[in-house]
């Protein structure tokens, strides 16, 4: 009867640590890795029909780390820099036949380049000892694609 009885509260003590890893898992803060396709690429000049866009600033991929792995700072918030909430948000605009790009500012932490500061896309950092810092995004191949046969 006793040996019965430990191997009963063995068996419910391994199964209580296997639902709180379930739960421990399931409940991770930490930021998943970022796919090829959230982090798309960054323009380093304008290509034909557009403008402003050079350097990164028409980049709206979703990367939210600096290449030292830093997280990026809401462009909303003030703090731990008061800067980035300072920037006014602009809209992307059409005129003609010329796409205008803004500077894609808005109520998140993607990495920007909103003022063509640098020569591709950055972000505040939640670091209170790190202001800036470049993001680590690859350069858009420079020839077109075909969009037809991709599809």
């Amino acid at each position: 009867m006793h040996c019965s009885l430990s191997m009963g509260m063995l068996l419910l003590l391994a199964t209580e640590a296997s639902a709180v890893q379930i739960r421990l898992d399931t409940n991770r803060t930490e930021d998943r890795k970022p796919s090829s396709f959230d982090i798309s690429c960054y323009m380093e000049k304008d290509p034909a029909g557009e403008e402003g866009g050079a350097k990164g600033r028409s980049y709206r991929g979703l990367m939210t780390s600096t290449v030292s792995g830093r997280k990026c700072q809401k462009w909303s918030d003030s703090k731990p820099w008061k800067a980035p909430s300072d920037i006014k948000p602009e809209a992307d605009s059409t005129k003609g036949d010329i796409s205008k790009w803004g500077n894609g500012i808005g109520n998140h932490n993607y990495c920007r380049n909103p003022d063509s500061s640098m020569d591709k896309p950055w972000c505040y950092t939640s670091d209170p000892k790190k202001e800036k810092e470049l993001c680590e995004i690859p350069k858009c191949p420079e020839n077109k694609r075909n969009w037809k046969k991709e599809a």
